[in-house]
């Protein structure tokens, strides 16, 4: 967290969380920055890493982060899971608000939304041990002036691996958790009374959303496709219009791009974002339709429509 305020109250002056575990499961920690204005407009980015079979948060493990202007970069154990260089401040210039000092938190917390309330399946006392904790200064480092990260020129080599992407060739299969043959949904209202809900139809080869609820978090409400991901640099591109303008995140959930953040009106335009993939694997394409910060004020229900869904291999121009 920040020594100072120096943006404004949370999340103006940022948080970066170095490893965050739910203690129910102990197979996955996460990674996060939050940032933008104050709550409840903060905004927050992140990524997951999931233990091999055999391991897991009840062992040692090494958790890290290297920050410098520009970039952040989550280990666990030496294997980068996560990296991030898009963010912001809504009283600060880029950077902002990771250009000043921070001091280092360790707590085990009960209770909360993030872990939920404990009940009686819940092990007293809980104990987490620290061998140590070391903080480094690449002295003399020569960084790179710290820029929109995404201003690069990038030319397409690859061919489209989403299956579909113009939703005129799928199967419309009307069940609960499958929209298509190739496009899977989830409404984390379907299993608690106030989270995000939305309706969704293919009409005349354009996707049709009708959010009824946002619920408390973007992943509320998703549309997602599995994909197999090689190695490699990729453009994610898409066209979207809402009936109300807010915003919207994706994610490749696996790689260590982390969320990315688009910023919908109400005619359809082309959003893009670049992701790093460091390893072949299978990969999960997600547009989150729940509410993100700065959106709890959105009257519903309204529509919303996306067509034209790309994600293809690209290289920088030099």
């Amino acid at each position: 967290m920040p020594e100072e305020d120096i943006y404004g109250g949370w999340a103006l002056s940022g948080e970066i969380d170095i490893m965050e575990n739910r203690g129910s499961e102990t197979d996955e920690v996460g990674a996060a920055i939050h940032y933008g204005g104050q709550w409840p407009n903060n905004q927050y980015s992140g990524g997951a890493y999931r233990f091999p079979e055999g391991q897991s948060t009840t062992d040692f493990n090494v958790y890290s982060v290297e920050w410098e202007p520009g970039e952040l970069r989550w280990y666990v154990n030496g294997n980068l899971y996560t990296r991030l260089t898009e963010w912001h401040s809504d009283n600060g210039e880029y950077p902002a608000p990771f250009d000043q000092e921070f001091f280092l938190i360790l707590n085990l917390a009960v209770g909360g939304w993030y872990g939920g309330e404990p009940d009686a399946t819940t092990e007293f006392p809980g104990e987490v041990v620290v061998d140590y904790v070391r903080v480094y200064e690449e002295v003399g480092a020569n960084y790179p002036q710290p820029g929109e990260p995404d201003d690069r020129e990038w030319v397409e080599i690859g061919e489209n691996l989403v299956r579909d992407g113009t939703f005129t060739e799928t199967t419309e299969l009307g069940t609960p958790d499958q929209l298509s043959d190739t496009w899977n949904i989830h409404n984390q209202g379907w299993y608690e009374g106030w989270a995000g809900l939305a309706d969704f139809t293919i009409e005349q080869e354009t996707l049709r959303t009708t959010v009824q609820q946002v619920g408390w978090e973007w992943w509320h409400i998703q549309l997602f496709q599995n994909l197999e991901v090689p190695e490699g640099v990729y453009k994610l591109a898409f066209d979207m219009r809402s009936d109300t303008p807010r915003f919207l995140n994706t994610e490749l959930v696996g790689s260590q791009s982390g969320i990315k953040r688009h910023s919908i009106g109400t005619e359809m335009e082309t959003h893009e974002a670049i992701i790093e993939v460091d390893e072949n694997g299978d990969y999960s394409l997600m547009f989150g339709f729940g509410r993100r910060a700065g959106d709890a004020q959105l009257a519903v229900p309204y529509g919303m429509e996306l067509d034209n869904v790309r994600l293809v291999e690209v290289e920088e121009v030099k």
